[in-house]
């Protein structure tokens, strides 16, 4: 899971890209070839863009403004000196973006590799003072993984050990209104089990690796500061909270818990950690149904064991039903001899001499 340096890291480097990329559609050009008459705001100006390049720079425009002011918002510790640097950063990263006003010289190259000096220095902002130390993750989840997952001393996660459930009472009121009755009233008695253990406002730990508590989550949100969250809005409410949270808490890893589409599409375009609820089994309930008395299976097995062969053909034939084959004739062979055989009282044999 990512931590809000990671995801501010990931952030500036897609800028960065895009500004790089916008600038092989840029180009500088001389405005101003007089000898006589000097400008002190440069002789130079950028070319105006075509289609594709107008196109990027327009979402380079809207990414650059989501990123510098979550920069702001979480710095709100900055000295007054420090946050006047950070404007003048940001408005030099901006000159480049938007490409607006006269320039001294004309290499573009030299522009980019400014911008993107300023854009690693406000990134920077947020490592110095976000580092996770704590051992204990922060989760913040919506209703509908409360009211689906109501035993929250049983969930687990894969990534983190442990955990702390934050319930925002934004949440508690929405699961009020809710028509699903039995779903908001587990979640409820669950909740109230829980602050008979002691104050869950301050946090109860509930297993070895998980506490809950409730919070507030309406703190000091600051609209300004989030210019691209309509706080009228349920979701983007939450994610504001969701931001205070981080804020509240720099050591600590803080997510969104939630399965709900609509707002995992609204928190990945505000650029809010979220990671899925845990797959809630209920415990299982013990068996009531009585006995059941089983005869023992004598049946033989369905793999019949190797019978031994009969060599009594007859009583094969006879269990067989088959009928035998007739026996086939000898044939005997047929030997040709190599003279004839002489006949009686006659031979051709020699007489003896007398």
């Amino acid at each position: 899971m990512q931590t809000i340096i990671q995801m501010m890291n990931l952030k500036a480097s897609t800028i960065k890209n895009l500004l790089h990329t916008l600038m092989g559609y840029s180009e500088i050009a001389r405005w101003n070839f007089s000898r006589i008459i000097m400008s002190m705001t440069g002789d130079y100006r950028w070319e105006e863009l075509n289609d594709n390049g107008r196109e990027l720079q327009d979402q380079l425009r809207n990414d650059y403004h989501c990123f510098i002011s979550l920069v702001r918002f979480l710095r709100n510790d900055l000295s007054k000196s420090q946050q006047d640097m950070l404007e003048s950063s940001a408005q030099r990263v901006l000159s480049v973006i938007k490409q607006t006003g006269f320039l001294f010289k004309m290499d573009k190259e030299d522009y980019f590799k400014n911008a993107v000096y300023e854009i690693d220095l406000q990134a920077n902002l947020i490592s110095a003072a976000y580092q996770v130390t704590e051992d204990y993750c922060l989760l913040i989840p919506d209703m509908q993984t409360l009211t689906d997952c109501p035993k929250i001393d049983s969930w687990e996660f894969n990534e983190i050990t442990k955990f702390k459930i934050i319930i925002l009472s934004t949440i508690l009121k929405e699961i009020d209104k809710s028509n699903t009755q039995k779903a908001h009233g587990n979640i409820k008695t669950e909740i109230l089990q829980y602050a008979k253990l002691g104050n869950i406002m301050e946090g109860i730990k509930i297993t070895d690796h998980s506490i809950v508590y409730l919070a507030d989550g309406t703190q000091k949100k600051s609209p300004e500061t989030l210019p691209w969250l309509d706080l009228t809005n349920d979701y983007d409410a939450l994610i504001a909270s969701y931001f205070e949270m981080v804020r509240a808490h720099p050591h600590s890893q803080v997510a969104l818990l939630t399965g709900n589409p609509r707002l995992q599409e609204r928190a990945a375009l505000a650029n809010a950690i979220q990671i899925k609820p845990p797959i809630y089994k209920p415990a299982s309930e013990p068996d009531n149904t009585p006995p059941v008395h089983v005869k023992p299976n004598v049946e033989p097995s369905s793999i019949p064991s190797e019978k031994v062969k009969s060599t009594d053909k007859k009583s094969a034939i006879k269990k067989s039903g088959a009928t035998p084959l007739p026996k086939p004739k000898t044939i005997k062979p047929r030997i040709s001899l190599s003279s004839a055989k002489p006949k009686e009282g006659k031979t051709t044999a020699p007489k003896p001499k007398r």
